[in-house]
């Protein structure tokens, strides 16, 4: 892939520290649910401490990751058999180059599904010195737990064991995907939590965390600016930079994704 010289991060397929074991990290989610989002977060932060990572995108609809960083690890076909091939070879180098994965699979996405029973995936990553991190991204309708029920059902090859839900397991509800944006968070998604297959993730050790909206998402995007950009008052693709009040949004949700996402901070790239 050639280099960009646009507001982006090269990503490097280096370990991702001396003391930890290298991490291989799952967005799910249905579409639309803020996984590229939140991956952006991660990669920009663990950038900026000086980490490196490598980011697989197999979302076959919506390939924006591209925009952001160089060197981000994409398929040559949208076909399901080639995308598990591909994934699976991307695993089989992490494991060998020891370096810490972040992939995207896109919305409703079959694939890991796919290697999580042909593999025994967790396992798999278990017994190779990999630590798999599952964050699910939630929004406040019911359907949008089904990604979570699917993994955590029995596997059909093993029906003691989930089909793939690691120890390291987050269920991140998105305020973001509020539609009222006046309304209490807390309250949209009581019926969220309240409901068997969040519980059942939670009793078996999954975590639950809120990931909190940010405002200026879409203009951010419309101008293809990392969020240290935006912050900084660059202008990246737009006629001119964020306004000095969105600036400040940005800010307060950097602040607010650092503390939310505290709990699971030794899970992150």
């Amino acid at each position: 892939m050639s280099q960009r010289s646009s507001d982006k991060t090269t990503t490097s397929p280096a370990a991702a520290g001396t003391d930890t074991r290298p991490r291989c990290l799952f967005l799910s989610g249905r579409g639309g649910t803020g996984k590229s989002l939140l991956l952006r977060w991660m990669a920009e932060r663990a950038f900026a401490a000086g980490r490196t990572l490598v980011i697989a995108d197999g979302d076959r609809t919506n390939r924006a990751l591209p925009k952001y960083f160089d060197g981000v690890l994409f398929p040559e076909s949208v076909d399901d058999g080639a995308v598990a091939h591909w994934l699976e070879t991307v695993l089989e180098q992490m494991v060998i180059d020891r370096f810490t994965l972040v992939v995207d699979l896109g919305g409703g996405d079959q694939v890991l599904k796919r290697l999580a029973h042909e593999l025994a995936l967790q396992s798999l990553l278990e017994e190779n010195g990999i630590t798999p991190v599952l964050l699910h991204l939630i929004g406040p309708e019911i359907e949008s737990l089904g990604p979570l029920s699917t993994l955590e059902k029995p596997n059909p090859a093993d029906q003691s064991v989930p089909l793939f839900a690691p120890p390291c397991t987050a269920l991140i509800l998105n305020a973001g995907l509020i539609p009222n944006a006046g309304t209490n968070p807390a309250e949209v998604f009581t019926p969220i939590r309240e409901h068997r297959v969040f519980q059942d993730a939670i009793q078996r050790g999954a975590r639950a965390l809120s990931m909190p909206r940010l405002w200026p998402a879409l203009e951010i995007n419309r101008r293809e600016l990392s969020f240290a950009s935006a912050v900084a008052g660059q202008a990246g693709k737009g006629p001119a930079p964020l306004g000095l009040g969105d600036r400040q949004r940005v800010k307060l949700w950097l602040r607010a994704m650092d503390q939310d996402f505290a709990s699971i901070a030794e899970w992150l790239p």
